[in-house]
């Protein structure tokens, strides 16, 4: 059985954009840059980390905000900086198991 990779990366593709992902696809490109991907989800993390520590100060001064924002927003900064840890550790497996391939 033969899977078509262009069908697979198109339905991944829709998924994302249902969910409400942002994905930006060049129609000169066949497929998006994979350190643009990386690079993508850095700067995601590092902007809920700092709207997260914004929200924190904020409630701290005595701004109008609600707590419960304030904790979700850390809670989602949190997880955001799990998974982009995991996903390093992933990189890092793969490129060591990569390495360690006699040719």
């Amino acid at each position: 059985m033969q899977i078509d990779s262009n069908s697979l990366f198109a339905d991944f593709t829709q998924r994302l954009a249902k969910n409400g992902s942002e994905v930006q696809v060049d129609s000169t490109q066949e497929r998006p840059n994979f350190e643009g991907f990386l690079l993508d989800g850095l700067q995601k993390v590092n902007q809920s980390q700092a709207t997260s520590e914004a929200q924190i100060e904020t409630l701290m001064t005595g701004g109008e905000i609600d707590a419960a924002e304030v904790i979700t927003s850390m809670q989602k900064a949190d997880m955001a900086f799990r998974l982009l840890i995991q996903v390093r550790n992933k990189v890092m497996r793969a490129y060591e198991e990569i390495q360690s391939i006699q040719v």
